[in-house]
């Protein structure tokens, strides 16, 4: 559950990291190595991604579901302890 959009300041209504389109916060690319970094929706709760690929085609990811947008501080979940509430890791090898 997220915050109403009426109690949000103009920049957590505005916030491109936590809001659709979701701009990456990390985006990097440098030979064949890339890490990106970036928020997603679904009708549950704002989540952020990081996924590594690697030149070899194998790649890590992590999601995280926080308490709040590391950008803009939106509260993005009601009702968790103190920790990220969920982290989901996944690698593949080709």
């Amino acid at each position: 559950m997220t915050k109403d959009d009426d109690q949000l300041t103009e920049e957590q209504q505005n916030c491109t990291y936590c809001h659709f389109p979701f701009n990456a916060i990390l985006d990097i690319s440098n030979e064949g190595y890339s890490e990106r970094f970036w928020g997603m929706e679904d009708n549950i709760s704002a989540y952020f991604a990081f996924r590594e690929e690697r030149p070899d085609g194998s790649y890590s990811a992590v999601t995280i579901n926080f308490k709040y947008c590391p950008m803009c501080g939106r509260k993005l979940v009601d009702n968790v302890n103190n920790k990220n509430i969920e982290w989901t890791i996944e690698a593949q090898k080709q």
